[in-house]
């Protein structure tokens, strides 16, 4: 038996030297099956704990959809948490510009439909987000802003990624109606700001690029309650569907002048609650 392990060990070692430029997954691979055919198993290394550490955060992978009225902070939150949580954040928003941008067959379709002020059609809109899933970025996991907005969608969802939960921020119109109807956008850099707690250091003028702030016509308070009727129409039957199927988290915000970190703390530790993640590092 001494022997034996000597021989193998030797024939490792010149294994090792030969295939020092394969990809590590690789050769340990192929340790590993060298070590199984002759019934031998060599010390764990720091590589081997480093790989096993590896391999279970890949299989802890968490996919989530965050929901919320407009004007909710769906955006902030999801950048906040995919920052903690080590996952991408996905807006479909952003999807379907950056498609635009770089000018791509999918993005000159969707540029059609928006240029026309048309809705981008669900096949489209897979086909983009089945793209943006399987980037880099993604192997750990996604939280989802902007989609699904119908049962349809959903069910499409389901066969590009597992979901394991649904964010569902709850807050109250009037709140909703104060933080939009206060809010400006640039003319030319598009930044965002609010009347309320993100002023311009000159009223009117982009901080960044001395653009011509505006408000946004969906913005005024009549229009927002409209929209809200909309989000609210769209948004029942999608609650209704994944209730029977995965956890739904709520977190309520009753205060305008909520930190955005508070949210997010609520978030995190009621997805611990549901043990949809175990703590901040593991995803």
């Amino acid at each position: 038996m001494l022997l034996l392990r000597t021989r193998l060990s030797t024939r490792h070692r010149h294994h090792v030297r030969a295939q020092r430029r394969l990809p590590l997954l690789v050769l340990l691979k192929q340790v590993s099956k060298e070590q199984h055919q002759h019934g031998t198993r060599r010390p764990q290394t720091k590589m081997d704990k480093i790989l096993r550490q590896r391999r279970k955060r890949k299989s802890l992978n968490t996919n989530l959809i965050i929901f919320g009225p407009p004007g909710a902070g769906k955006g902030t939150y999801t950048s906040r948490l995919a920052t903690l949580l080590r996952i991408a954040g996905i807006a479909t928003g952003d999807i379907f510009r950056e498609e635009m941008k770089r000018n791509t067959a999918l993005g000159r379709k969707v540029a059609n439909f928006v240029n026309k002020g048309e809705l981008v059609p669900d096949e489209i809109v897979v086909k983009i987000l089945k793209n943006r899933v399987s980037e880099p970025d993604s192997q750990n996991g996604f939280i989802l802003d902007g989609y699904p907005r119908t049962i349809e969608q959903a069910k499409a969802l389901e066969k590009i990624a597992k979901i394991d939960a649904v964010i569902r921020l709850i807050v109250p119109e009037w709140i909703i109606i104060e933080r939009l109807s206060s809010r400006r956008i640039c003319s030319k850099c598009g930044a965002i700001y609010n009347l309320l707690y993100l002023k311009p250091e000159v009223e009117g003028v982009c901080d960044k690029c001395g653009g011509r702030l505006y408000q946004r016509e969906d913005d005024k308070p009549v229009v927002v309650k409209g929209r809200l009727k909309v989000y609210e129409r769209q948004t029942k039957p999608l609650l209704e569907y994944y209730k029977q199927k995965i956890p739904i988290i709520e977190v309520e915000n009753k205060q305008i002048d909520t930190p955005p970190e508070t949210i997010v703390k609520k978030i995190i530790s009621e997805l611990k609650k549901a043990n949809i993640i175990k703590s901040i590092g593991t995803q």
